[in-house]
């Protein structure tokens, strides 16, 4: 890969920006409805159960037409996002307010635990997603780019499952209680799978898309399904790693 490739791949890729900033905002709003319970049927869910699942749907995209590695910069970034809108609320909160305004306590109800669904987020994010992503780029060279909807399913199950399992050990159990806790982690993880079905033929069709339109279908292939695999490091950049960077 010589320079004029490098420049062109930084310029090429124009659309994943805005997938990166969409993904971003639904991770956000998803935390900021975490602790409104919703109450469908026999189903008790939290409210970002409906904004969620999409950010699976979201990465696989970006793993499988640009790459594992911008994948998980995609991750970071929105993480760093998830970090300042919990901590900024709780520090403005804690500001001296007038005698004639009487919302503290609901701003503290609204936000008071946030920091909490980030730390569950962190720590789910990092394993079950990123884990996700890189699932995503050894089977795609394992099936030499065939079978994305089958891929993206498989490897959000198991994402799912992972994240579920320790967002609703961080983040819910402490504060609704085990009993509580176990029953939203069942609604949960069912409601995220039958999302995930719906959202294959969507996600297919954007990575289409976005292959013809930005010219991207990359194959990275020293993808590590450890989560921790070289996370930091720009593999985009090493000539031995990537093939096929540009759209055939």
């Amino acid at each position: 890969m010589n320079l004029n490739d490098k420049v062109r791949i930084n310029e090429q890729f124009k659309y994943y920006v805005f997938l990166s900033v969409f993904y971003a905002i639904l991770m956000v709003t998803a935390q900021s409805v975490a602790y409104r319970l919703i109450q469908i049927g026999p189903f008790l869910e939290p409210g970002g159960i409906f904004i969620f699942p999409a950010t699976f749907a979201i990465s696989d995209v970006i793993s499988e037409a640009y790459g594992p590695t911008l994948a998980r910069k995609t991750i970071f970034i929105a993480l760093f996002a998830q970090a300042f809108y919990s901590i900024i609320p709780i520090g403005v909160n804690m500001l001296p307010s007038p005698s004639t305004w009487n919302h503290r306590d609901a701003y503290d109800l609204v936000f008071g635990s946030s920091w909490l669904v980030f730390a569950s987020n962190l720590a789910a994010v990092l394993v079950g997603m990123i884990f996700n992503t890189q699932l995503i780029g050894k089977t795609k060279i394992i099936a030499r780019g065939k079978f994305f909807k089958f891929r993206s399913f498989f490897s959000c199950a198991i994402g799912e499952l992972i994240l579920t399992t320790i967002i609703v050990s961080i983040a819910l159990v402490p504060v609704e209680g085990f009993q509580m806790g176990k029953h939203l982690f069942i609604n949960m993880y069912l409601f995220k799978i039958g999302f995930s079905l719906l959202f294959l033929y969507p996600a297919s069709f954007l990575v289409v898309a976005l292959k013809k339109l930005d010219g991207a279908d990359v194959y990275e292939t020293k993808v590590s399904i450890n989560p921790w695999s070289s996370v930091f490091r720009r593999n985009v950049e090493m000539d031995d790693n990537v093939v096929n960077i540009f759209g055939k």
